[in-house]
């Protein structure tokens, strides 16, 4: 397991760099690289979370729930919110558009409410004439990594930030390290796309057969 310094000290050994001024710089760049994967198309196996959280609610009307965590980045595309049944069982709610949401009145034989995220706001529609507990499986934002310290990515992606934070730091220099660390952190990134599916498939079956 990584934590900061480590990274800071193998960055600093593939660019040949040893003064203490560099941290900085390199935690800063530790930082860019967890908003850049936070910000892509791909989540990492280790920001999945979830939350559950009972929601008082009136027949047949539209509830703008507070759901979403402060830390909230999207759904997990396979398993989002779900509602308790009366044997504590999860029922997976149905995701549509807010169009489609709005129209809804009345349950009509379905067994969950629809719902859509508006912003930071999950919309419920048809509601329950009951308190009712919702949860949310969800990929969750990593507070960024300090000096000393450790999270997700320099656990989890050590290669991969060590790889991409030394190319960002060498950018404009012309040279062959520079090079091959661009050419690390592109075998890096397939790995971790690699591992992220493997682990999301099998976060899958554990998840759905709670």
């Amino acid at each position: 397991m990584a934590d900061a310094d480590k990274i800071i000290s193998r960055v600093k050994r593939r660019l040949g760099r040893t003064r203490a001024d560099n941290d900085i710089e390199i935690l800063d760049e530790m930082e860019a690289f967890q908003d850049f994967i936070e910000q892509g198309p791909t989540m990492p196996w280790f920001l999945l979370e979830n939350f559950d959280q009972t929601t008082p609610q009136a027949a047949g009307v539209e509830i703008l729930t507070e759901l979403v965590p402060a830390d909230f980045l999207r759904e997990f595309r396979a398993y989002g919110l779900y509602v308790y049944d009366d044997e504590g069982k999860k029922k997976a709610c149905k995701k549509e558009d807010y169009e489609f949401v709005m129209a809804q009145t009345t349950m009509s034989g379905q067994n969950t409410p629809y719902y859509a995220l508006l912003g930071d706001e999950i919309l419920i529609r048809p509601t329950y004439d009951e308190e009712k507990t919702y949860g949310m499986w969800y990929y969750k934002s990593e507070d960024a990594v300090a000096a000393g310290e450790s999270n997700g990515y320099t656990e989890n992606l050590s290669e991969y930030m060590i790889s991409w934070v030394a190319h960002q730091i060498g950018l404009g220099i012309e040279s062959p390290k520079i090079q091959q660390l661009a050419q690390q952190g592109t075998v890096a990134h397939k790995r971790f796309i690699s591992n992220t599916i493997a682990r999301e498939e099998a976060n899958v079956r554990r998840v759905m057969g709670d």
